[in-house]
């Protein structure tokens, strides 16, 4: 008597279906769906799709400018009426904390976008905020960089010696004089055989 073999397939052993429990349905994750596409042969099949809610971005960088422009203008407020709630220090503290944490946000997310973007950020440093408001994936970066770009020039407006931008480009004109001073200016001392 012949022995009888199981059918062969080629793809490989033959395929075990797991009985599905009535009224049970798999987790879905929330941001994915699927999309139905046609392989080469016609047949239908399933691809998963990441799918982000429509407007989530634009809601989230609005909610993220209300609330950076209203702390950030309480505390323009505070400097401009001269209040004594923060000490000067602090305020100053707080501002710079503002400026230089977004500036760090905005370049952590250049370099994972891309790394040329990264780049420029890092050797022109206020491409990171036009970086910012037109390039960032992120939702919320976009409001809280306009509201810090706004913040900035009502303070260089309503404060023009005591504004950052100023306090920036003096260091920056020191540094340079500084450096042109060492190049240019410093005295030669003489090797010895010179008369």
């Amino acid at each position: 008597m012949p022995e009888q073999h199981e059918p062969l397939i080629p793809a490989g052993p033959k395929l075990t279906f797991k009985e599905r429990k009535e009224g049970v349905r798999p987790p879905v994750e929330p941001l994915e769906e699927r999309k139905r596409t046609r392989d080469r042969k016609g047949r239908k099949k399933h691809q998963k799709v990441n799918v982000t809610r429509p407007g989530s971005g634009a809601l989230q960088s609005g909610a993220a400018f209300v609330l950076v422009t209203l702390l950030l203008g309480a505390l323009l407020y505070h400097q401009y009426e001269e209040m004594t709630i923060l000490s000067e220090p602090q305020a100053n503290l707080v501002r710079l904390c503002f400026v230089v944490g977004l500036y760090v946000v905005l370049l952590l997310e250049a370099f994972t976008q891309d790394m040329m973007q990264g780049l420029f950020c890092v050797f022109f440093a206020p491409y990171a905020y036009v970086y910012g408001i037109f390039f960032a994936d992120a939702g919320p970066l976009r409001g809280f960089t306009v509201a810090v770009i706004l913040f900035l020039g009502a303070e260089m407006y309503f404060q023009p010696k005591d504004a950052l931008v100023y306090h920036a480009i003096e260091n920056v004109e020191s540094v340079i004089a500084r450096g042109r001073g060492l190049i240019m200016d410093e005295p030669r001392r003489e090797a010895g055989f010179e008369r």
